[in-house]
């Protein structure tokens, strides 16, 4: 078995990163920790920091070559859309022998298979095993995240006009509840807390680690936006949700830059992929 530790970060995948750093920079107060290339994936990326979340934003290069990587080949696919989603864990060997007992295939930073049972290096889980790709990696000595250090605040985001209190979960459409119990209880190895099947569809939502959740759903009315993705793109990643103070006045601020949302009952409401570079953006007022 293994820990899994606090949310590393969302990855997405964006058409334009420019104008996707500009975006959460402008609508969220977004703080860049990184901006850079890497060379070895043929992408560039930048992560920033949204109250006690990272969000990485990645383009993939414009060439032939690049279009053959494993990047590559998800954006020609899917478009701009949630990658992945990165999780600290407290060891790697344990991870991954977890992982391979469970039939969960690997890869490392640049899509190659991990083929150790006892891996020493960062992990990307296969999507078609666990239907979200997740990247699991320990925090080394002098890490650059901002929220490691002993003087973190998050303060700057809970007094603004967002009024971000913490991560609530993760979204993934799933056609058939069964193959996720499959990959949450078995490969996981994550505690069920909620079972909702009162929509027409269907919720399970898992801890995944002590400030995250991920809501795995199963649409139920056939013309919703989440029933029209899973039919469009399959299973995988649909978007985030924020916790914060007042809903009220973040609808306000969100009208105030032009960003069209979607109110989703009384405590709800969601910035569509098609507003949001690909990945629903949501908000729940606690």
């Amino acid at each position: 078995m293994f820990t899994v530790g606090r949310l590393y970060h969302f990855t997405l995948v964006v058409d334009d990163l420019d104008a996707a750093d500009r975006w959460y920079s402008t609508v969220f107060g977004a703080r860049r920790i990184y901006r850079g290339r890497h060379a070895g994936a043929m992408r560039n990326a930048s992560m920033l920091v949204i109250g006690d979340a990272v969000i990485e934003l990645i383009e993939v290069d414009r060439s032939h070559e690049a279009a053959e990587t494993p990047l590559g080949r998800f954006h020609a696919r899917f478009g701009q859309r949630m990658h992945s989603i990165a999780m600290f864990v407290d060891s790697l060997g344990d991870a991954g022998e977890t992982l391979h007992a469970a039939g969960v295939r690997m890869t490392d930073t640049l899509g190659r298979p991990i083929s150790d049972v006892r891996p020493d290096r960062t992990i990307w889980t296969h999507p078609r095993d666990t239907i979200v790709m997740f990247e699991f990696a320990v925090v080394p000595p002098f890490h650059f995240d901002p929220r490691l250090h002993p003087s973190w605040s998050d303060a700057y985001w809970r007094s603004g006009p967002l009024g971000i209190l913490a991560i609530s979960h993760a979204t993934v459409l799933v056609a058939d509840h069964d193959h996720g119990r499959r990959v949450f209880d078995d490969a996981l190895k994550r505690d069920l807390i909620v079972r909702d099947t009162s929509s027409g569809g269907g919720r399970l939502v898992y801890d995944l680690g002590p400030d995250l959740r991920v809501e795995l759903l199963t649409p139920g009315p056939a013309d919703s936006l989440e029933q029209r993705q899973l039919r469009l793109l399959g299973d995988g990643p649909f978007g985030y949700c924020l916790e914060v103070a007042d809903l009220t006045a973040v609808e306000r601020h969100l009208a105030a830059h032009g960003q069209p949302v979607t109110r989703r009952g009384s405590n709800e409401l969601t910035i569509e992929p098609q507003y949001a570079h690909g990945t629903a953006v949501s908000f729940i007022e606690v």
